[in-house]
Order: C-alpha cells, then structure tokens, then sequence
C-alpha cells in the first residue's frame, strides 16, 4: 500500500507522507525508531537515508502546517485528501 501511495508523489513529498504513515502506526516518534521502521520496512537499508527523510519530511511538514514539531500530524485532514485515501 506504501508503495502505490508513493509512486505518485515528489521525493519531498513522500517525506512527509512516510512521518505521517509513521506517527499514525507507531508511537515512538524519534529519529532512531524512524530509523529502524525505514529499515525494517524496506524502505531503505542505509541510515543516512532514513535520516534524511526525517530530516526533510519533519521540516517541510512543519513549515507547511502539516505536521507538529514532535512529528506527529497537525492537518489529518489534508494528509487523508492528499494520498487520496480519506481515513
């Protein structure tokens, strides 16, 4: 299902999708354990990337009012109208 969702979005985009996927299902909200669910998902093996993403996603999601400082979702709302899944 991750996947599909993803073929369609910008790198920067799937960034803040994976945190938001993330802090719904899980909730550990810190770089490391997103380290690991970036790994243990498939995702990507390196740690570098995982951290990249949280990087990015966890920045770009708080300027554009859709995600809180912690990582955890502000806006469900647009997060569900975006990825078309309307949870």
């Amino acid at each position: 299902m991750i996947n599909t969702i993803l073929e369609g979005l910008t790198f920067k985009e799937q960034d803040i999708y994976l945190l938001a996927y993330y802090a719904k299902s899980n909730r550990k909200r810190s770089r490391k354990d997103f380290i690991a669910f970036v790994k243990e998902g498939g995702i990507s093996g390196k740690d570098l990337s995982g951290s990249a993403i949280w990087q990015v996603g966890l920045k770009d999601g708080i300027y554009l009012g859709i995600l809180k400082e912690d990582g955890s979702v502000q806006d469900w709302d647009f997060v569900n109208r975006f990825c078309g899944n309307g949870d």
